[in-house]
């Protein structure tokens, strides 16, 4: 027993594809679909034929969509994976990381003008405003640094 396409109404198609009837009618028109069978008034129309047009004309290929999904899925999976393996940081904790190091090297970089004083008593005001200074420079430009999406 072989197979056959079902052949709807539009008001058929309507139910089935959760559409207004007005939408699908505009649709078929505008798609110039010829009905595949006239009975009276009734016209009949395949539904493949409508979703096709429906989604602008552009034959569905199965096989491709498959091939694509199967893809994104494999890349997903190795994704994971490597996260999981230790070889790929989320980007949360990279962007925790990168904060908690930078909090840490503005840290020691403000104590290296006490710490030269100390060391070297005889290193001028001037000297010292002048590391200061430099560091504020470089505080600052950790402070500036955004991560983007």
């Amino acid at each position: 027993m072989a197979l056959q396409a079902q052949e709807w109404t539009i008001s058929g198609l309507s139910v089935e594809l959760k559409k207004d009837r007005r939408i699908l009618a505009r649709i078929i028109d505008d798609a110039n679909l010829d009905p595949v069978r006239v009975e009276g008034r009734s016209r009949y129309y395949r539904m493949a034929d409508v979703v096709q047009a429906m989604i602008g004309g552009e034959a569905l290929d199965l096989e491709t969509e498959r091939a694509l999904l199967a893809q994104e899925q494999t890349r997903r999976l190795k994704r994971e994976n490597d996260e999981a393996e230790g070889e790929l940081l989320r980007r949360e904790l990279f962007v925790e990381l990168l904060q908690d190091a930078s909090r840490q090297a503005v840290s020691l970089l403000e104590t290296i003008p006490l710490d030269l004083k100390r060391r070297f008593p005889e290193t001028k005001t001037r000297e010292i405003e002048f590391v200061k200074l430099t560091i504020a420079k470089v505080r600052n430009a950790v402070a500036a640094i955004e991560v983007k999406n």
